[in-house]
């Protein structure tokens, strides 16, 4: 999909929220989403967002659309994904909370 140093992109944000969890544990799950949202696209400009507010997100079950734009001036091809960003607090988290989230994904409209 993405030569080398993009596709470790997301692998080195997620490194990034893990040591940020590990060291603040209290941190809300927005700001998560907006620093991710930031982060991606300042890293990589072909990763297009659009964060809703809670009112679109009771809506749409989602709390951000993003979009892949690959190809260049003649011909290009966009991914869209609609994301509904859930935190797992610690490792006691237990298997009913789980689906809990997984039947909130499942509101997401495509």
């Amino acid at each position: 999909m993405y030569h080398k140093g993009k596709s470790c992109l997301f692998h080195s944000l997620s490194k990034e929220v893990y040591n940020w969890l590990s060291n603040q544990p209290n941190v809300k799950e927005e700001s998560i989403t907006d620093w991710l949202l930031y982060s991606s696209s300042k890293r990589c400009p072909k990763i297009i967002y659009k964060a809703f507010t809670r009112n679109e997100e009771s809506n749409n079950g989602a709390d951000w659309e993003c979009w892949i734009i690959r190809g260049n001036n003649h011909y290009f091809k966009a991914y869209r994904f609609l994301v509904q960003a859930k935190k797992i607090y610690n490792k006691k988290t237990t298997i009913l909370q789980l689906h809990m989230e997984i039947l909130m994904v499942s509101k997401l409209i495509c």
